[in-house]
């Protein structure tokens, strides 16, 4: 069984003190901005979902709040790891950033403790707003793998192989969700319509992970030359 994401957290030493202005000092200068620039956003996309937990329309439905509830868990693990590899990187003059105006302006009236709003929204907002952390992982992942920094590259696999899962879990969970949203209003319905969207939506997520690895690659590498 492997390491738990805490105990890989708890693994990381200081790194070695290198030369300013090395390439090795860039190198850690570039991955220490970037995870200072996850965790502003991961603290944001906290924030939000533990407001959620208080929209009564969420709190009606056990399903949606276990996902919400789960999403919050383990982002608030990952900042916490996040957080340790941050101060593993050798003194800086740069502290870990505070919220940007621009940042703020993104989310800021998209979630509030008294806005009344459908559950499938509140479950399509969260998908975005994973779906931007995972993004800023896979820069984050990418950038570790090409300066060798190892250590954050495995930290940001494990995290992604922890926020891909809830994500496809909400493709899932939203067309139920809206199929019981409608039936409100238009009560005979089609009764299969969250069925056959979910088998839809993951059968487009089958074929995608069923392509070959590297001919992908080589498709995405042609187009953007």
């Amino acid at each position: 069984m492997g390491k738990s994401h805490t105990e890989t957290a708890q693994g990381l030493k200081p790194r070695k003190s290198v030369q300013a202005n090395s390439q090795e000092w860039i190198g850690h200068e570039m991955i220490r901005d970037q995870v200072a620039d996850l965790l502003v956003l991961q603290n944001y996309v906290i924030e939000i979902l533990d407001l959620q937990q208080c929209e009564m329309r969420l709190r009606e439905d056990p399903v949606s709040v276990k996902m919400v509830a789960r999403c919050l868990a383990a982002l608030r693990d990952h900042k916490a790891e996040l957080v340790a590899t941050f101060a593993s990187f050798p003194a800086s003059n740069k502290d870990l950033r505070k919220p940007s105006a621009s940042m703020a302006e993104m989310f800021v009236g998209l979630i509030t403790k008294n806005r009344s709003r459908e559950l499938p929204a509140i479950l399509r907002d969260d998908f975005s707003f994973l779906s931007r952390v995972v993004m800023s992982y896979t820069i984050l992942h990418t950038t570790a793998l090409g300066l060798r920094d190892l250590n954050t590259a495995r930290l940001t696999l494990e995290h992604l192989k922890q926020l891909l899962p809830l994500m496809q879990q909400i493709n899932i969970l939203v067309p139920l969700l809206v199929e019981r949203h409608l039936k409100g209003a238009h009560p005979k319905m089609d009764g299969t319509s969250a069925d056959e969207a979910a088998a839809n939506i993951s059968a487009i997520w089958r074929k995608c992970r069923g392509r070959p690895r590297n001919g992908a690659n080589a498709r995405v590498r042609k187009s953007a030359a």
